[in-house]
């Protein structure tokens, strides 16, 4: 059995519980509240959101705490504090360095002991609240997720969304949240969970001398209504302002403890939880029906969910509901797992089970949810012992009793207008220091040793991305980042993905505007087997025609939906502004237009001539590998044929010189706004006094959050954003808000430029608690090896060196709040650039 830790308890005579989770690899400690409350502990007020109310509300203030103090004490600690709500429960967090992890404790208990719900900040943090709910409805997922909910529960609370109804939001009052607070948030039903640099007895110590008063209530507590069986078919048809469509087929599942449940999680990763699941194999990629396709299973206290959902484009919406009701027809019956895939997918599982293992915050949730659950603190670590337990009759045994097609619920979301039939098409029955390796005509290659897990990781990172890109060939990175694992010259798409899941080698591509890079991540007793994949995809990926014409597709349906997020417009709006004729002002249109052209030989073409440059890439390898393996590796990469030369780099665009003023519309709810200035790129020394800033500009202590949110109440989410490219950059203020607050948040933005520009952007407790933060992240960093050396990694590709990495911490610490007050006022000096993005005008 894998060790996460030692893990000691002590109950206090109230009923609180208090466990503590040693974990010596770094000095940061989490340390969490779990209070068991959620959405559907709710009652009389279910669909109202108290729960999630609540959440917010508790840091407003506290008996000991005012609002403000809350941020700044964490601030000022390096620390970072949020909360979140689910069905089940609210869980409230504070990450810090151990040696500061009492501080914070002090806050989360006082957030959960007394929270004070000042008065003058109740309604504004309602307004903000509705506009959440507002703002998640323009998400089509979100939308989708919760009609599936809505049509699969019918009487138990779990059928309303967790943030509730904007009007029972609106109903609840002052006194329903004391109410509630009282009734829920008592000793008894909650327990402090600390996991990290942290010794048990100090802890205790802790939370004892403050948590002793607490004192327990007696309060009835309402039996959660239990969902009576689903004996039938159930659908729901509605619409969505998107040009996809999008479906949901879902059954009920049994909760945690059912020894059935680990095999429904297998069940669901065989389906479509991985690049070599059926659905993807069968129906995205074998007939190129989807251009979104997965399955999952979630077990849920109250009864769980299983759980198929795919997307498409109108014209192959009736051929994909029928593939994948085809696909849960056969897993359930005439086509059973197979040991092959039994034995993949539990190998992927555990895997990934591992890889969470490296962080405190994943250990802490494994904890957590294993006390919930389980009432015992490592019973979520008898999981691998019950996946390698499994047999294909034992997956056979819970798709029988639940994946039934006649006890389905089916949520069809479509396109205003779209014709889609009028039948109903029912289902048929520990790290080591950063070395750098140089071997002539290969990659610069750095090697991070941590024999702590058994686990490995292999980053590589090319100069490629947009910046290599004309408005010709916008999109071209995308497209080949989506095909690289399509096919070697020695397997097919198919076999690539049955091999990588087989050896639970996870392998991802991804293109940025910099950048292409290729991440895998796989146990150490499959190194072999991962540098043998690695090196077929990297010498020969054949780009198989259908591969390309049918990613190309989905590209292209991607970006028409994603081109209607109100955030995705604002971006490219401002990128427009800052970058016209350079590569980085490429967006949704320049995309759409060049994609089409694209074909196999174009890829191969760019990939060949632009991707295997020795000199523009580097590589990292990290984890659990021995000085031997090591070399092997270094056998791999001088066998590939790299090329002489560096590519030419767009020169950086001139800034605006004059202010700018740019809007668009779009049929969603959320309004959008921005401020922004030409600013450094990733290369200047600026740049971090700049990411000082945008650490004290963020955050709910931050001046734009107080006036704007918190004393104004005009937006949802409010913050500074920094991009520093190649050669240049870009920083500002933005805000989601209600379209009649343009113009005040506007003259706010105007106004605290002036007012940073003036008096300088922090003061200095602002300045003293950002650089902790920054230095607790990079603490956080150091303590994963595939982080440490990926942020090494790009270092080096921007030609900072690997001394800049090193060196980066002694920079943040170097700093005085004069370097960076000037370098704000440096940038917010320069022409502003303001932009909106707001919904359409209704006819």
């Amino acid at each position: 059995m894998m060790d996460i830790g030692r893990i000691d308890s002590l109950r206090l005579d109230n009923g609180l519980g208090i466990f503590v989770c040693q974990n010596r690899k770094s000095p940061i400690a989490t340390f969490q509240a779990w209070v068991a409350a959620g959405s559907v502990s709710e009652g009389r007020l279910a669909g109202s959101g108290i729960s999630h109310f609540l959440e917010h509300m508790v840091f407003k203030g506290t008996k000991s705490h005012a609002r403000d103090q809350i941020a700044s004490t964490m601030d000022s600690i390096g620390g970072r504090m949020n909360a979140y709500t689910s069905y089940c429960n609210t869980v409230f967090y504070a990450d810090a360095p151990s040696s500061r992890i009492g501080t914070a404790a002090d806050i989360v208990m006082e957030l959960v002991m007394c929270p004070v719900f000042p008065e003058d900040e109740f309604a504004r943090e309602k307004d903000v609240i509705v506009r959440e709910r507002a703002m998640r409805s323009d998400s089509p997922d979100v939308v989708l997720a919760e009609r599936l909910m809505r049509t699969m529960f019918v009487a138990s609370p779990a059928r309303h969304p967790i943030i509730g109804y904007a009007n029972m939001i609106e109903a609840v009052g002052r006194e329903d949240l004391i109410g509630y607070h009282a009734a829920k948030y008592r000793p008894e039903n909650v327990f402090m969970l600390v996991c990290g640099d942290v010794e048990p007895a100090a802890v205790f110590d802790l939370v004892r001398r403050k948590c002793d008063g607490w004192e327990n209530s007696s309060h009835y507590d309402e039996p959660v209504m239990q969902e009576p069986p689903q004996c039938s078919v159930r659908e729901e048809i509605s619409t969505f302002s998107d040009p996809l469509c999008r479906l949901a087929v879902a059954f009920h599942s049994p909760p945690p403890s059912s020894p059935l449940s680990p095999a429904l999680d297998v069940l669901g990763a065989i389906l479509g939880g991985s690049e070599s699941s059926r659905l993807v194999r069968r129906v995205e990629r074998g007939r190129e029906l989807s251009v979104s396709i997965g399955a999952y299973h979630q077990a849920l206290s109250f009864g769980g969910i299983f759980c198929a959902s795919a997307s498409a484009e109108p014209k192959k919406f009736a051929s994909l509901r029928e593939a994948v009701e085809e696909e849960i027809v056969a897993i359930s019956g005439r086509e059973p797992p197979t040991r092959a895939e039994l034995d993949r997918t539990v190998r992927q599982i555990s895997s990934d089970f591992v890889k969470g293992l490296r962080n405190i915050d994943s250990v802490a949730a494994l904890v957590g949810r294993s006390l919930l659950n389980f009432s015992d603190p490592k019973y979520a670590l008898r999981y691998l012992d019950q996946l390698k337990g499994m047999t294909p009759d034992s997956l056979a045994e819970a798709a029988h009793e639940f994946i039934r097609p006649e006890l389905a619920t089916t949520v069809k979301m479509l396109p205003p207008g779209f014709e889609h039939g009028g039948s109903s098409c029912e289902i048929p029955p520990s790290a080591g220091p950063v070395r750098m390796r140089e071997v002539h005509h290969s990659p610069r290659t750095i090697f991070l040793p941590d024999r702590s897990l058994p686990v490995f990781d292999i980053v590589i990172m090319t100069k490629a991305g947009a910046i290599l890109e004309s408005s010709g060939t916008a999109g071209l990175s995308s497209l080949l980042a989506s095909c690289l694992s399509g096919g070697t010259s020695r397997r097919d798409e198919e076999s690539v993905a049955e091999f990588l899941d087989e050896n639970a080698i996870d392998l991802s591509i991804n293109d940025g505007r910099n950048s292409l890079v290729l991440s895998l991540t796989a146990p150490s007793d499959r190194f072999d087997a991962s540098l043998e994949i690695l090196g077929e995809m990297i010498l020969s990926p054949s780009f198989p025609e259908a591969v390309v014409e049918r990613e190309k597709q989905m590209e292209i349906s991607s970006i028409e939906s994603g081109r209607l997020s109100p955030r995705k417009a604002l971006s490219e709006l401002i990128c427009r502004a800052f970058y016209g004729g350079h590569p980085y002002s490429n967006g949704s249109e320049e995309m759409l237009r060049a994609l089409p052209a694209f074909t196999r030989e174009r890829l191969r073409e760019f990939y060949r001539a632009e991707c295997l440059r020795a000199g523009d890439t580097v590589v990292a390898l990290s984890g659990d590998v021995t000085d031997e393996g090591l070399a092997r590796f270094m056998k791999l990469l001088a066998s590939i044929p790299w090329r002489e030369g560096s590519a030419r780099i767009p020169h950086p665009p001139a800034p605006p010189r004059s202010p700018m003023a740019l809007r668009a519309s779009l049929p969603r709810e959320q309004t959008v706004v921005s401020l922004s200035f030409a600013a450094c790129g990733a290369a200047s020394p600026d740049r971090y006094a700049m990411d000082v800033a945008v650490s004290a500009l963020n955050g709910m202590n931050s001046s734009l959050f107080r006036k704007i949110r918190e004393e104004q109440g005009l937006a949802y989410y409010t913050g500074f954003s920094f991009f520093a490219g190649v050669g240049c950059g870009h920083a500002g203020m933005y805000a989601g808000i209600e379209a009649r607050n343009i113009d005040r948040t506007m003259d706010m933005f105007r106004s605290e430029r002036e007012r940073m520009i003036r008096d300088g952007a922090l003061s200095g407790d602002e300045f003293l608690a950002a650089k902790e933060k920054i230095l607790f992240h990079i603490s956080e960093t150091e303590a994963n090896p595939r982080e440490n050396a990926a942020s090494a990694l790009a270092e080096e590709l921007l030609g900072n060196g690997l001394d800049a990495y090193r060196s980066s911490r002694q920079k943040y610490s170097s700093l005085n709040i004069d370097d960076v007050n000037s370098t704000v006022r440096k940038y917010l000096s320069n022409a502003p650039v303001e932009a909106l993005v707001t919904p359409e005008e209704k006819k």
